[in-house]
């Protein structure tokens, strides 16, 4: 860019300079990486702004003052106001990067999401190549679902400012793990996996034992040493707090019994194995977007329980409208 000209346009003053310098090489923890992984992390308040140059070439058209200071009305960061950050038509651009052509089945409901959640823009703008790629393989109709819903719980999740949303934390490290990592208001760790029960092929199929199944091919995928939770998203019907608690019990009680045949078939390498890994399990949001139901379980032998004040945040999601019914 030509000297003396903000990204933006206009003249360089030398406080404007100034606060260039300041922003332009924070401390790492202040850009919203974390340490030893390259991973960007969307931080909604002032002392926690990406760098000042990145804001910038994500949001040309915000102040300068917005950005370094964080001088809204509301003491809120620039990247996400949901005044003039981003027009209608850079809202436009941004979908066709992960999306490519209005083509795409996805296209237009998650551009209506961008433009009704400015967080959700930030997130988009650091994960583009990841959600693009996805896109592209999601060809037929169960892995659009399933992007769907991992979408739906992304918008959800970055919908709440106070907090910072990493997609696939463990990814970079070539490990298997949830999909969102959630720095619930600043402080609080919590491990989010978004999974998806698809319709049973066969009707004599028991949902609660399609469950368990599910379950058991989860749990070795959830992060030990913090809370998480699995949001599951069952298009073969609701799942009720008595149905997740059983389901539960009876796979405590196989292990119990050592039926490490039971668990090998259905993903875990031994019925010991149930014992070290369901601690890890906080809670299960059972969504079930045909008939607008969703149950939020908490188990309570968890190794770490979820905040009480995000639990109350969970149940306003909403996710069985957000999602819809199988189409």
């Amino acid at each position: 860019r030509p000297p003396g000209q903000f990204i933006a346009g206009g003249s360089r003053t030398a406080h404007q300079a100034d606060s260039l310098r300041a922003v332009r090489e924070p401390p790492l923890h202040r850009i919203g990486l974390v340490r030893g992984r390259g991973e960007p992390c969307i931080r909604p308040h002032g002392r926690h702004l990406l760098s000042g140059m990145l804001l910038y070439s994500l949001y040309p058209t915000c102040s300068l003052s917005e950005v370094s200071h964080g001088n809204s009305p509301t003491h809120r960061s620039a990247i996400y106001q949901s005044g003039a950050c981003m027009s209608a038509a850079e809202l436009n651009a941004l979908a066709a990067a992960v999306f490519g052509t209005g083509s795409h089945p996805l296209a237009t409901w998650y551009a209506e999401r961008l433009a009704a959640i400015p967080p959700l823009r930030a997130f988009t703008t650091a994960y583009t190549s990841k959600i693009r790629k996805k896109a592209r393989s999601a060809t037929t109709i169960d892995p659009l679902r399933d992007l769907y819903c991992e979408l739906a719980v992304a918008a959800a999740l970055t919908a709440d400012r106070r907090s910072s949303v990493i997609y696939e934390p463990m990814a970079a490290a070539g490990q298997r793990g949830p999909d969102f990592l959630l720095r619930y208001k600043g402080h609080t760790t919590i491990y989010i996996e978004v999974s998806r029960l698809r319709p049973a092929q066969s009707p004599e199929r028991v949902p609660a034992e399609r469950l368990a199944a599910m379950l058991c091919g989860k749990l070795e995928q959830l992060a030990s040493g913090a809370a998480n939770l699995l949001v599951l998203v069952s298009d073969d019907g609701p799942f009720g707090d008595e149905t997740i608690r059983a389901t539960i019990q009876g796979l405590r009680l196989r292990a119990d019994a050592k039926d490490d045949a039971y668990f090998a078939f259905r993903g875990l390498a031994s019925a010991s194995m149930l014992h070290q890994t369901l601690p890890r399990l906080s809670g299960i949001l059972a969504v079930a977007p045909a008939v607008h139901n969703e149950t939020l379980f908490l188990y309570a032998q968890a190794r770490h329980a979820l905040p009480a004040d995000l639990v109350r945040a969970v149940r306003t999601w909403n996710l069985s409208s957000s999602i819809g019914p199988l189409m």
